[in-house]
């Protein structure tokens, strides 16, 4: 190379050294069903496509614009996403809305932003006109049909001025309830960020990535899309629908393209664990993976062991996982796993952690196992601290993680008031910082990141300190007529008093004979002997039919409120009995 892609000031003068570079070299192919070869683009061809749709954005010389990308996954998203930043519009990638919630969303989405364009492809603006109805103020937006565009606009393009601090783009957080928070990243944010992820997780040129997470969040935009622009490597897409219908696309992608690296969340290798065939099986080879990466969610042992004792035939080595931990707040990654080496993991004493203390157990004795989320490259400082007295924790204490470094976004468009309390965080009297908090607990063991969880899912039940991702992972294990990584546990003030609710999908294959009185004796049995807790109330619930975010990750928060309103689809449900207290008599 000429000269090293993180020298550059934006991702449009990343682009156009790639084009220039290696102009033929095939960037991107996307695959219908997660199967046929319907679409790809060189990067040539992505650079010329940029210059298109930004031209197209230019001529409208609108001051400060915004535009809303509604798109399906592929290759059109892309372009348009690099239309514009090379015009120095502010994207905000989504996806084409389908029901009325996610119409909510979009609406909620273009009044915070601002936006005021749309950019789709002609298939999905015909199909969202006959639904204009449901969100006018977006309709009446300026929408912009970028597949219909004339290819000869590419030579009227004008560079703009841009500078690393300039926005590239608000990636908007997917949680379900609230004021949408959109993060504005900067360029200089995402070629820090892929230049950290490539210092541990070692590209090249002749890396082949596949990847099937949306485009729309953290991880699919900056790993699937941005990474493979900044190394120059080949990477193949297909939609998350694809992989959700059928797992094994996921797994025959890799071999077939003999990826090197791919991944996503704990709960995608769960499914592959349950859903891919042994007859399958037969057409997979694995081998040439380095990197499954394994983020997003909470990673677990069982997992990892599971999906390493299922595929090993196929190829795959236990040292090929790589989980890792980031969030839009910080771009994406903020820590990884090194590269060729199994994950570490620890077992701690589940009592000592209802204080916050971590308390590393022998090996053969039982306790709750964490599996190690790596380690911290380049510029990037951690630091675990008490999330009400802003004081740095012991060092076998758990506390929210806080993060400084180039990896951390600008902050919160529009909101002042969030960004001075997430993004400009600092260390009791002292002034180091500016910190992020990332709302996420965990520690340090040996200079690796632990994550326990997420501080405001934290459940206190008579003063003892819950982990909901624990509380799931042993109740779904309690019984096997219930799904794996399809409940959700939350606390809930009953009569001034906090209580354990459960809520838990079963498997499809077990709505015939459901012994509902057994699972409940199970659930309670395991909660009260492994974590020292009673469940007030369990809810059984009908197969997929529990909240999750686009990229699959349950939405403990929206669990709860549709169990207060009562809309959840309980097939079965339990509650303990409170007795009432006993009046005491009064003197007269």
């Amino acid at each position: 190379m000429d000269k090293l892609p993180n020298e550059f000031e934006t991702l449009v003068d990343l682009l156009q050294w790639r084009a220039q570079k290696m102009p033929n070299k095939v960037a991107f192919t996307f695959l219908k069903d997660g199967v046929d070869e319907t679409d790809q683009i060189t990067f040539r061809e992505l650079d010329e496509r940029a210059r298109q749709i930004a031209a197209r954005l230019q001529q409208e010389n609108t001051p400060n614009p915004t535009a809303l990308l509604l798109y399906p996954q592929g290759i059109e998203h892309m372009c348009a996403l690099w239309g514009c930043m090379y015009a120095g519009v502010r994207a905000v990638p989504l996806f084409v809305p389908q029901n009325d919630r996610v119409y909510k969303r979009v609406k909620s989405i273009q009044q915070d932003s601002g936006a005021q364009y749309v950019l789709c492809d002609r298939e999905s603006y015909d199909r969202l006109e006959k639904r204009f109805d449901r969100m006018p103020e977006v309709a009446s937006l300026q929408w912009l049909i970028s597949d219909e565009l004339e290819a000869s606009l590419a030579n009227d393009w004008k560079l703009v001025a841009q500078e690393r601090d300039t926005v590239a783009y608000y990636q908007y957080t997917s949680g379900s309830t609230g004021t949408p928070k959109g993060v504005m990243v900067s360029h200089g944010n995402v070629i820090y960020n892929v230049s950290d992820i490539d210092a541990s997780w070692d590209h090249s040129e002749d890396t082949v990535l596949v990847s099937w997470l949306p485009i729309f969040h953290d991880m699919g935009l900056i790993y699937g899309f941005m990474q493979g622009v900044y190394n120059g490597f080949h990477t193949v897409l297909f939609s998350p629908n694809a992989f959700a219908q059928r797992p094994y696309t996921w797994l025959k992608a890799i071999s077939d393209y003999r990826a090197t690296h791919s991944g996503g969340p704990n709960s995608a290798y769960i499914m592959c664990v349950e859903k891919v065939l042994d007859e399958q099986k037969k057409d997979l080879d694995l081998s040439s993976l380095r990197v499954m990466f394994n983020g997003s969610e909470p990673v677990r042992e069982s997992t990892l062991q599971s999906f390493t004792q299922a595929f090993a035939e196929c190829g795959f080595k236990a040292e090929m996982h790589t989980p890792c931990y980031g969030l839009a707040e910080a771009t994406l990654k903020v820590t990884a796993t090194k590269l060729g080496e199994y994950p570490n993991h620890l077992t701690v004493d589940a009592k000592a952690l209802a204080s916050n203390k971590v308390l590393p157990l022998l090996a053969g004795e039982e306790g709750q196992v964490f599996v190690s989320s790596g380690v911290t490259v380049q510029q990037t400082e951690v630091k675990i601290v008490n999330p009400v007295s802003s004081e740095v924790c012991a060092p076998d204490s758990i506390g929210e993680i806080w993060v400084k470094g180039p990896t951390n976004a600008m902050g919160y468009y529009r909101k002042e008031e969030d960004t001075r309390e997430i993004f400009n965080a600092y260390i009791n009297e002292t002034v180091d910082g500016p910190y992020m908090r990332t709302g996420d607990l965990g520690f340090f063991y040996n200079n690796e990141l632990y994550i326990a969880g997420r501080l405001k899912d934290l459940i206190i039940v008579r003063g003892r300190n819950c982990y909901p991702q624990d509380i799931e992972e042993i109740v779904e294990n309690c019984h096997p007529a219930l799904s794996p990584s399809a409940g959700a546990a939350f606390s809930l003030d009953v009569d001034g008093d906090e209580r354990l609710i459960v809520v838990q999908s079963v498997r499809r294959s077990h709505l015939k004979h459901i012994d509902a009185p057994e699972i409940f004796n199970a659930i309670r049995r395991s909660v009260s002997a492994q974590y020292g807790v009673k469940v007030h109330d369990i809810q059984l619930l009908m197969p997929a039919s529990i909240p999750r975010t686009t990229s699959g990750k349950i939405q403990r928060r929206a669990c709860k409120q549709a169990y207060q309103q009562k809309t959840l689809k309980v097939l079965a449900s339990w509650q303990e009995t409170i007795e009432s207290p006993v009046p005491t008599s009064q003197a007269t």
